[in-house]
């Protein structure tokens, strides 16, 4: 699960946004295959498990330097590349109402997570394929002591950004886009985003992700797993942290 949204201390801009520029992620690689190894190098990273591999590993550890690393096996995997789903120029962007290439935020008076994704993004984030591994969030929590400012998911703040080749540095992919995850603070609440995945079945996962995390400071993005109301796993990154820290 990715989400976007407020931290505990409240802000005094009366806009603040943080976005969660996320390009891919996926969980675990493949440690055995029955292909021929020189033709590696020309298989395309496949979604979901190849039905020439029946074993996936990563090697884990508590040193920096990995001195100590041993490795993990798992059964599965997937992966989830965001970074070339334009076919054409400009084909994600102009979502704006003043042409601007995101959606634009929700105001005061949208403030029970009704919206919809935008129309030039529907086709993938509204799709058969997406709905069957992801699902926007809609809920809302109201404010409380430790969290003064009421809080709104919107599926308005999930979109599809696109750029140019030039800014990525990667002449491989000609439209170059990523999945972004934008929260917005307003007058009487923050509008936030969640997306999260629809597989359950897990028992033991190792997840990697590749994103930028921008935007005022006064808020926090990150990606967690969870058993229940009491017990989950997650890593937070604030929109006050320091931009070159790597996690």
């Amino acid at each position: 699960m990715w989400i976007s949204r407020p931290v505990p201390t409240p802000r005094s801009s009366p806009l603040a946004l943080l976005s969660l520029l996320l390009l891919s992620t996926h969980i675990l690689r493949a440690v055995r295959a029955d292909v021929d190894d020189d033709n590696d190098d020309d298989q395309p990273v496949l979604k979901d498990n190849s039905a020439n591999c029946t074993c996936y590993t990563l090697d884990s550890g508590t040193s920096d330097d990995m001195s100590e690393s041993e490795p993990h096996y798992f059964t599965y995997h997937r992966f989830w590349d965001f970074r070339s789903l334009a076919t054409s120029a400009g084909q994600y962007s102009a979502k704006g109402s003043d042409g601007g290439d995101a959606p634009d935020p929700v105001t005061d008076d949208e403030d029970e997570g009704l919206e919809t994704v935008a129309a030039e993004d529907a086709a993938y984030l509204n799709g058969s394929a997406w709905n069957r591994d992801w699902g926007i969030q809609n809920w809302g929590k109201p404010a409380t002591e430790g969290f003064p400012v009421r809080m709104q998911n919107s599926a308005r703040n999930v979109y599809i950004s696109q750029t140019n080749a030039s800014d990525t540095g990667n002449p491989d992919i000609e439209f170059p886009t990523y999945l972004t995850l934008r929260t917005v603070r307003l007058d009487d609440f923050q509008s936030a985003a969640e997306v999260e995945n629809m597989q359950k079945n897990v028992m033991h996962a190792s997840l990697r992700m590749r994103a930028r995390v921008v935007g005022d400071a006064g808020a926090v993005a990150g990606f967690f797993t969870f058993f229940d109301d009491d017990n989950e796993s997650d890593i937070e990154i604030l929109t006050d942290d320091p931009d070159a820290v790597i996690r």
